[in-house]
């Protein structure tokens, strides 16, 4: 993101990609990491075609991405939220392109898996 972390410089030598997308939160403490992400090409939402799809861990809340350029020059553009999910853990696809986020909102007893569907 846009903030230094001094507890951890990167390494010697390192090689890092510019960030593609720096999402803007109310303040520091109100989440604790972006957890994804996908590019969907499912069929089941026409209008996030093409969009990186990711989740917020602590506030629980995913969100799409639009994308522009390619590789090193990627840029992030405009995002929205497209839904909620209690303790997002991973994102990922089916083979058809449709999207499952699973979440670990059942600590001692598992977690649940859940797909983006049209209301």
């Amino acid at each position: 993101g846009a903030r230094p972390n001094p507890k951890s410089p990167p390494p010697p030598g390192s090689q890092f990609v510019p960030k593609v997308f720096d999402y803007g939160r109310p303040d520091a403490d109100s989440s604790s990491c972006a957890i994804g992400g996908v590019i969907y090409t499912g069929a089941r939402l026409p209008a996030l075609r093409g969009r990186y799809l990711f989740a917020d861990y602590s506030m629980g809340e995913l969100y799409a991405l639009s994308l522009s350029g390619t590789g090193p020059q990627t840029k992030g553009g405009d995002w929205r939220m497209i839904g909620s999910a209690t303790y997002p853990v991973s994102l990922d696809t089916d083979a058809q392109g449709e999207v499952y986020i699973c979440c670990n909102d059942k600590a001692d007893s598992g977690g649940t898996v859940l797909t983006l569907a049209p209301k």
